[in-house]
């Protein structure tokens, strides 16, 4: 397999492509695991454009869907800031985005229909509790607020059952297949991130971790998590036109994710233990 002049890859690294030239040398099957519509093409979406004319290559969006109201105040702010006031309707938005996003590229796209985190509701919740629901909604969820919950990382006991039938459904999906497993590495510490890594890791197959963009540009990764996992790392900067592409087809998370519509973009990192 060649590489042209193109790549701006540490000498360090260089071995590294090992992988990919594996990869599309045997025409391995790549699987993107990503938590929501976007986050696969945001931190992967150079190498996803690279392999989709190699090998085949599949996106699963895990969570895709919103539950109905009452909305919590963080919900709330999460619609207004795309422009949306009724959460399913956002959610048919963002699949269409993700739709039109791929649609220039062989890629295979799947959604698992698995509730969003800041929609995700305690099902085991009395009678009373579900009326008082009506008025204080976030003690009918099971993340109660997007900063305090949601992005600390900490996935509920209330979601052992999600994971399950999550592993099963990615089970499923790679039976029989010796597929390369493309996973985020939950920088940000967004419990879906969390739960998507956690799952996917229990899976016997080749598994490559990603950087989470935009959000590794504020949290930052420690050097004893590396030394503590001996990760290979990969540096890549290929087809990143193309990123771009993907990453404005996503309207209504720009202005959330890009204050000011200014999206800067920093080469895609790879990581897969030794």
């Amino acid at each position: 397999m060649h590489f042209d002049q193109s790549f701006q890859v540490n000498i360090m690294e260089r071995k590294n492509y090992k992988l990919l030239e594996q990869i599309v040398r045997n025409k391995i099957p790549c699987l993107f695991i990503s938590p929501h519509f976007d986050d696969a093409a945001l931190s992967c979406g150079g190498l996803i454009s690279y392999l989709s004319d190699k090998t085949k290559v599949v996106v699963v969006n895990v969570f895709t869907e919103a539950n109905e109201p009452p909305y919590t105040l963080s919900t709330k702010v999460f619609l207004g800031r795309c422009g949306y006031k009724n959460a399913k309707k956002l959610f048919e938005q963002r699949k269409l985005e993700d739709s039109l996003s791929f649609k220039n590229l062989k890629v295979q796209i799947i959604n698992l229909g698995f509730v969003d985190a800041l929609w995700r509701k305690d099902a085991n919740v009395g009678l009373l509790i579900k009326f008082l629901g009506r008025f204080i909604p976030e003690i009918i969820h099971v993340y109660k607020t997007g900063r305090l919950h949601v992005l600390k990382g900490k996935v509920s006991e209330k979601d052992d059952q999600i994971m399950l039938q999550i592993k099963k459904r990615i089970s499923d999906i790679v039976r029989g297949e010796n597929a390369v497993l493309f996973l985020p590495l939950s920088i940000g510490n967004h419990v879906d991130h969390v739960i998507v890594k956690d799952v996917c890791s229990q899976l016997n197959l080749t598994k490559v971790f990603w950087l989470d963009y935009p959000y590794s540009l504020k949290s930052k990764v420690t050097n004893g998590f590396w030394d503590k996992y001996k990760f290979n790392t990969l540096s890549f900067n290929e087809n990143q036109d193309d990123r771009m592409k993907l990453i404005k087809g996503y309207k209504t998370q720009i202005s959330g994710l890009f204050p000011g519509g200014n999206i800067k973009l920093v080469p895609e990192k790879y990581f897969w233990k030794v």
